[in-house]
């Protein structure tokens, strides 16, 4: 080959100094002079193949190769350029020329593996991977190449040793350690890709890629935390990047920020303005922020774009349920199920939409098909208990019951006493625990008795500010409030305790089975002296009749839509002569009391010092100086239930479990009336039903009888 001309060194140079034009001039000058320089018109062929002059690069390539037959530069570089270019048998021919005169040379033996793995040959790219790393072992894209192909042949093990080997040798590779993490995790080795992700942090440079996986991989071990500063690192690095963005905001709707979320959901968007994923997520950080309407918006312009978007038609029927419309979510639900049989949650989903249609057979059947296809579905055995409950399969309720243990929030106490399973209770100790809410304990206090009666000793566990109450009502107990009772345990003042259970346990256990026998009488006692105090408070008012109202309730969102009301409806019963009405709303409704009264002249009488959210035990006292309450079902209804006084209860047309779907009795409490509102009725009517009944009372006889109404 002929000596390199000062010429054509400086047209090397200028290339590498990316000045190619001028390069380009001092090669055609060199080439001029020195016509069959090969590798003169090699520095050509890099130049207009740098500035993207493709068909004159690979002319120029053709004439090394004429000058040079075995010019194996020339033979590379015009093999790559024509496998870039999708001209993947001519590039094959190349790399097969170079096999030739040099049988072993890595980068032929890569290039042809690669054809291969595209062509679908992976046994060919695989043997000729091996070829090159035989020979050639800290070769280490061949490492990763062959890595890609094991993964790709499910030979998970041997794609990470090769993975695993490329990082080694190139420690900046970020596609390796991507690749190898997410063979990992495919193996279930969750702990090692992180540890590969982080490896990838500590070696390569930041890394959108790297910060993204690493996120991605904590969010599925609900490490949405941490997961979510992964996403904001990777918006540091690139704060347009919108894959990145998406995945903050699914870390922050599970964080229960959705304000936060709908913000990163908008910058996802910008990025990514067609994705039906990305309105879908955004309609459902909306919902989470009680924002419906720019919810159903998101939703409406992912169904434009993809109208079979499952995620989306759920996310329609949540929003739909949330506002009340259980037979339009039951057709979002159903048509999400149509596209997609096989997703579990679209099957609980419609048992929901189903459960609130009061159809809770097709309800419990549509709970059994999600637990078929994901047996570890706990909301939906949790759901399949209530609709089972409901429709008195009691028997069949109880095992799915158990799983409320691991809904999220849930808290059972970790205590190292044996469960209790309905064995004799003579000669024992027992420990009840209360759970769920306020309402649930005062319930399910209804069972104690029977308990307390067979035991040598109860030891009550409950919310702090039922400890007084309870301990008035269950004389002979020890009741602690649930914060205390891990040192009260540990202190041993009670002795050995020989059994625990949690008081959700106590119905499925007794002597009477649910639903069957007589409801609970007065079981709670109240406080005589503050019993008292309310009584003569209420005497100034000057009334026949004494009622107390409560018109909201529900902790989750979709239960503070069903159940609750607004004052304007209650105008029926407020505008009877001769009844003092007593607010007993929990929170503070100031504000609500003060415009019924401008905008429709009703009082309701109010005290600044009852407050149940800080006091059960005045809130009982006040409950049980009344002559009747009305309200819908929170709380309240469970304390005057308790106390034995006449309560009238306002239900939805898809009542709680507890209630059942007919009659006017509860198999709770003696002293309960309830009224059901009909399907697709109105509040209205409902209420326009309770008044005429209280128009009809004897409301002196009542007061004086002290009798159920």
């Amino acid at each position: 080959m002929e000596s390199q001309t000062p010429a054509f060194s400086q047209a090397t140079q200028l290339n590498r100094d990316e000045q190619h034009a001028v390069a380009e001039n001092t090669h055609l000058d060199t080439s001029a002079l020195i016509q069959r320089n090969a590798d003169a018109r090699f520095q050509l062929a890099q130049t207009c193949e740098t500035q993207g002059r493709t068909v004159e690069a690979l002319a120029h390539y053709g004439e090394v190769i004429r000058i040079d037959a075995q010019h194996l530069n020339g033979h590379l570089g015009r093999a790559k350029l024509l496998h870039i270019n999708g001209r993947v048998h001519d590039a094959a021919a190349d790399y097969r020329r170079i096999l030739k005169f040099a049988p072993v040379h890595p980068t032929a033996l890569v290039g042809l593996a690669h054809i291969a793995i595209q062509d679908g040959r992976l046994d060919d790219a695989a043997q000729l991977l091996q070829t090159a790393l035989e020979h050639h072992p800290g070769f280490a894209f061949a490492h990763h190449s062959l890595g890609r192909v094991r993964k790709a042949l499910g030979d998970f093990s041997n794609a990470a040793i090769s993975f695993q080997r490329a990082t080694e040798l190139a420690p900046q590779s970020v596609e390796s350690y991507t690749e190898l993490a997410a063979v990992h995790e495919k193996l279930g080795q969750t702990a090692d890709a992180e540890a590969t992700y982080r490896a990838a942090l500590a070696h390569a440079a930041p890394n959108t890629t790297i910060w993204n996986g690493l996120g991605l991989l904590l969010l599925a071990d609900e490490r949405n935390s941490e997961a979510a500063e992964c996403f904001r690192a990777a918006l540091k690095v690139n704060p347009e990047f919108p894959q990145a963005a998406n995945n903050l905001g699914l870390a922050l709707n599970k964080l229960s920020e959705p304000e936060a979320a709908i913000e990163a959901f908008r910058i996802a968007r910008r990025g990514l303005p067609r994705s039906a994923d990305v309105l879908s997520n955004l309609a459902h950080a909306y919902l989470a922020a009680e924002k419906l309407e720019e919810a159903e918006q998101s939703c409406r312009a992912a169904l434009i774009i993809d109208p079979c978007h499952v995620p989306t038609l759920s996310n329609g029927g949540q929003i739909a349920l949330r506002r009340g419309a259980a037979e339009r979510a039951r057709a979002f639900f159903q048509q999400a199920v149509n596209l997609s049989p096989n997703f579990a949650e679209g099957h609980n989903n419609l048992g929901t939409a189903l459960y609130a249609l009061n159809r809770d057979d097709e309800a419990a059947a549509r709970f059994g098909q999600c637990i078929a296809l994901n047996p570890q579905h706990v909301e939906t055995h949790y759901n399949r208990a209530l609709a089972n409950f409901r429709r008195g399969q009691f028997e069949a309720a109880w095992p799915d019951y158990q799983w409320r243990w691991q809904r999220s929030g849930a808290r059972k106490p970790q205590l190292s006493i044996p469960e209790w399973q309905g064995e004799a209770l003579g000669g024992k100790t027992l420990l009840v625990y209360g759970e769920q809410g306020v309402g649930d304990e005062l319930m399910l206090a209804s069972r104690f008795a029977e308990v307390i009666g067979q035991a040598k000793a109860c030891v009550l566990v409950c919310e702090t500010r039922l400890v007084e109450l309870f301990a008035r009502s269950f004389p002979g107990t020890t009741v602690i409030a649930t914060r205390d009772a891990e040192s009260f345990l540990a202190s041993g003042r009670i002795g050995p305790v020989d059994f625990q259970t949690a008081a959700g346990e106590l119905p499925r256990y007794s002597a009477t089975s649910l639903g069957d026998g007589l409801a609970s009488t007065a079981y709670l006692r109240p406080d005589a002296a503050q019993v008292r105090n309310w009584s003569d408070r209420f005497e100034q008012l000057n009334a026949q009749l004494r009622v107390g109202i409560s018109w909201r309730g529900g902790a989750a969102a979709n239960d503070r839509q069903r159940r609750s009301t607004t004052l304007a409806l209650w105008q029926p019963l407020l505008v009877q002569r001769d009844i003092a009405f007593i607010n007993l709303q929990y929170g503070d409704c100031r504000d609500e009391l003060e415009t019924l009264r401008q905008q429709y002249g009703f009082v309701v009488h109010d005290w600044d010092d009852a407050n149940p959210l800080v006091d059960l035990d005045h809130f009982a006292a006040q409950i049980a100086a009344l002559d009747l309450v009305i309200s819908v079902d929170n709380s309240t209804v469970h304390m005057a239930g308790g106390l034995g006084v006449p309560t009238w209860v306002a239900l939805p047309d898809s009542a709680d479990w507890r209630w059942g779907t007919s009659g006017t009795n509860s198999y709770w409490y003696e002293s309960l009336r309830l009224f059901r509102r009909e399907t697709d009725a109105p509040w209205s009517e409902t209420f326009r039903n309770m008044a005429q009944e209280l128009v009809k009372l004897d409301k002196r006889a009542c007061r004086q009888a002290g009798n159920k109404v």
